[in-house]
């Protein structure tokens, strides 16, 4: 109620009376958003702030309900002035949590000999977020003692240990021909002195002579192997020859006499 007083001098009666003034609250500029992004171990939820009519910062706005997983929710939020100059205000937020991608790939380039049970598996796991934690596993059909020669597939596959699964798109890579399967070979035989690379004890021959290449085929444990195919061979270079000239034997032959 506002007061208010007429002084009317020599003319005029003077007077006094009352008015009412009505402030009606006024409502405060609330902004709120919500969350939009890929999984990342984080809780998210509504972010937002409430101004007055005069521009100041406004305390009373609360915001509840966080969201870790996909696919996220609905956050709330409530708005209530302490100074009893603005309007109360409720409302809502989408959270929206999208998948991480994880990547688990095998390491390929990975040999083994006939016979021979391959473990040595590795690879690489990408994409894990916050506390998350799992194991890559990784297999191939040429692992087992019994596969036979070629090149066989590395394939993975992961389990979680910590975290789920549905907050991730999961992507398994495959290392094509990545495991090699292969005959032992203990190098050659006679007449090739095999540890002529090493530049111990050389091999000469005479140039332009034809020599045969001996060697044999074996699993691990260095039982021989039937090879069921014709062999496949490439170029190896050990070193270079030796340059030095080696003298030929010259066996004496006795003429022929003829009386």
């Amino acid at each position: 109620t506002a007061h208010w007083v007429f002084t009317g001098g020599t003319n005029y009666n003077d007077k006094s009376g009352d008015v009412t003034i009505t402030i009606n609250k006024a409502d405060a500029l609330v902004n709120v958003n919500g969350f939009t992004g890929p999984y990342d171990g984080n809780a998210h939820g509504a972010t937002g702030t409430a101004t007055g009519v005069k521009g100041e910062s406004l305390t009373g706005l609360a915001l509840g309900a966080s969201f870790t997983n996909v696919p996220g929710g609905t956050a709330t939020w409530a708005f209530t002035d302490a100074t009893g100059n603005y309007n109360n205000a409720t409302g809502t937020a989408a959270v929206v949590i999208s998948k991480a991608t994880l990547t688990v790939t095998p390491e390929g380039e990975k040999t083994k000999v006939l016979g021979d049970v391959f473990t040595a598996f590795t690879g690489t796991v990408n994409g894990l977020k916050g506390t998350d934690t799992g194991i890559a596993t990784y297999a191939s059909p040429g692992a087992p003692a019994a596969a036979v020669v070629g090149s066989y597939d590395i394939t993975a596959t992961f389990t979680f240990t910590n975290g789920a699964a549905s907050n991730y798109d999961l992507q398994l890579n495959t290392a094509v021909k990545g495991l090699a399967v292969l005959y032992r070979w203990d190098g050659f035989l006679q007449p090739i002195n095999d540890t002529a690379h090493q530049q111990l004890a050389m091999s000469n021959f005479k140039a332009g002579q034809t020599i045969p290449a001996k060697f044999v085929l074996k699993n691990a444990s260095g039982a021989i192997a039937q090879q069921t195919g014709s062999p496949a061979f490439r170029a190896e270079v050990f070193g270079t020859c030796n340059a030095n000239t080696a003298p030929e034997d010259q066996v004496l032959v006795s003429p022929d006499v003829v009386p």
